[in-house]
């Protein structure tokens, strides 16, 4: 044994060419030279392939549509819940790339895509009451928006492109990577409800956003006794975009009822964490990955909260449209690395 030297010291100068095991992520192996020389690159900047499987719900964005009453108007009482739609778990993608720098730096190119559909509908017998329609312009209120039957459907879509460039700040007991870049953001939102009883009454909202912003995110690998480790990623963008929103309100007997048009540019903070385990066989070439996912959007613009605001006028006032849509649920990741 020679006094002091480092495992990598001693495998180098062993003239041995198996690979063994890394320490904190970086293989060891006798010295090589000429292109495609991996043994002194950090596993996770080396150039590769990445498929990802989400699995997520959308919250703060139900949209309660239609309330049983005992009558018409005014003066009516609610007699019962309030029918509610708004997206489940519902499956999306990721695919990305990684291009290897140096030694301990990579770059790399990531799309996300989403998209998730609800619906729901209510109907009462007749002689049992009625149906409000929650979602009607108050002052376009009249017998003709009460209903027997309602019926809403609700679609919320994004798509996201990352490109970063990330660097090794630590690579000890736990690997730390610093992820420096750019997003781009689309986020789509689709509503659509309809009231009927001698006629219908349909409500047509359209939400979209897009938004481009810089990237800063953290990730921490801590690697355990076998070919498993757990893995922390964080990140949080701002997003400078704009918000174009729409609503339309028809009636079958009077036409068109009210529109109303919203577009403001806005700035949109988005936290990301997420919490799992990995595996990793002894070259690292092939590893698998799964977790649990979660992300706030904040001050954005969601159906419901633009509905109200489109009800009460107060789509530009202080305190008006500014919500945070929030995204949850499972990550499962394979990576091919070359």
């Amino acid at each position: 044994m020679v006094s002091g030297a480092s495992l990598e010291t001693v495998i180098a100068r062993s003239g041995h060419q198996d690979v063994i095991p890394g320490i904190a992520g970086r293989p060891v192996t006798a010295p090589c030279s000429g292109p495609g020389c991996f043994e002194e690159i950090l596993q996770a900047h080396r150039s590769g392939i990445i498929a990802e499987f989400l699995y997520l719900h959308p919250r703060n964005v139900d949209v309660p549509y239609a309330t049983p009453t005992d009558g018409i108007g005014p003066s009516s009482v609610p007699t019962g819940p309030s029918s509610v739609v708004g997206p489940g778990y519902q499956p999306g993608f990721r695919i990305g790339l990684n291009w290897n720098r140096t030694d301990s730096s990579s770059i790399a190119v990531d799309y996300r895509s989403y998209q998730s559909q609800s619906s729901d509908s209510r109907t009462l017998p007749g002689g049992s009451g009625f149906l409000n329609a929650d979602l009607v312009h108050p002052n376009t209120t009249s017998v003709a928006t009460d209903s027997l039957a309602a019926r809403a459907n609700y679609d919320l879509d994004f798509d996201l492109l990352d490109v970063h460039c990330r660097a090794t700040i630590s690579e000890k007991d736990y690997l730390v990577y610093l992820t420096v870049g750019a997003r781009y953001a689309r986020v789509d939102e689709d509503f659509h409800a309809n009231y009927t009883m001698l006629g219908s009454t349909s409500v047509l909202t359209d939400v979209g956003f897009d938004g481009v912003g810089p990237r800063l995110g953290l990730e921490v690998e801590r690697p355990m006794d076998s070919a498993f480790h757990l893995y922390m990623r964080g990140g949080a963008s701002l997003l400078f975009g704009e918000f174009d929103a729409s609503y339309q309100q028809t009636n079958v007997f009077s036409g068109i009822q009210a529109v109303v048009g919203l577009e403001d540019s806005r700035m949109v903070p988005v936290t990301e964490l997420e919490l799992g385990l990995g595996w990793g066989g002894e070259a690292d070439t092939l590893r698998f990955s799964a977790g649990y996912y979660m992300a706030a959007w904040f001050n954005t613009v969601t159906t419901g909260g633009f509905i109200d605001s489109v009800q009460d006028a107060e789509l530009y006032s202080i305190g008006g449209v500014g919500d945070t849509m929030v995204f949850d649920g499972l990550v499962a990741r394979v990576e091919l690395r070359y």
